[in-house]
């Protein structure tokens, strides 16, 4: 083992030497030399002991040039379109002169140049209403109020044929609260109850409706009703 070492360290020694002797004394000496100008040819054999880099990396591939390649359009070129000068026409326009006939402005003596003021308007005059025509019940301020109301008895043929019905009736509440004109607008069933309804509204009394604060004839629509059941 010990003799393997020794071997190692004097094959170390032997290359430190060379190199030593290749890169320290040999270079100072061909300088040496070279500073001389004595041995020009030991100059030479120095250059020849260079150090090559070899770059073992193969050489990159070009891409291949395109085949064919169509060659670019040029720009097209955008002509000016000639000028074209057209002839000038000459229009000649006639005046025409306006004729008017003068204005004789000269005053009638006959007008009276007085300023006319028109008379005042009358002042409209409010006529109170007319508290003596028959009034709706839409027109009149209150509408009459029933005071005595007794109703109507209950015809006996009504009743022997179970029969109900339904009358409509237009009245005329005088001024006085009196009953008159009393009109059949409907019936059902006709002439069973319209005598017995006659015979009981114009007994009744009212408080005449009131226009303004006034008592005045008043038309009263109303429906009387008759059921049997009730009876």
């Amino acid at each position: 083992m010990a003799e393997k070492i020794r071997q190692y360290i004097l094959m170390v020694s032997i290359m430190l030497l060379v190199n030593l002797f290749l890169f320290v004394a040999f270079p100072h000496y061909v300088i040496r030399k070279e500073s001389t100008g004595d041995n020009m040819k030991l100059k030479d054999d120095f250059h020849g002991l260079q150090v090559l880099h070899l770059d073992r990396r193969p050489p990159e591939k070009q891409p291949p040039e395109p085949k064919n390649q169509p060659k670019p359009k040029e720009p097209e070129k955008h002509t000016v379109p000639h000028r074209i000068e057209m002839p000038q026409r000459h229009v000649q326009v006639r005046s025409r002169e306006l004729q008017i006939d003068p204005l004789n402005l000269s005053m009638n003596p006959r007008v009276d140049s007085s300023i006319k003021v028109s008379a005042p308007l009358t002042p409209t005059i409010n006529v109170p209403p007319s508290f003596d025509k028959q009034y709706s019940q839409a027109e009149v301020d209150t509408v009459p109020m029933p005071m005595v109301k007794t109703p109507p008895v209950y015809p006996y043929q009504a009743k022997r044929l179970n029969l109900s019905g339904e009358v409509k009736i237009k009245f005329l509440v005088t001024r006085e609260g009196e009953v008159s004109q009393v009109q059949i607008i409907d019936a059902r069933p006709e002439k069973i109850f319209n005598k017995s309804v006659v015979h009981a509204v114009s007994g009744w009394k009212f408080k005449p409706g009131m226009v303004s604060g006034h008592a005045v004839d008043t038309w009263v629509v109303t429906s009387i009703i008759f059921n049997i059941h009730q009876s």
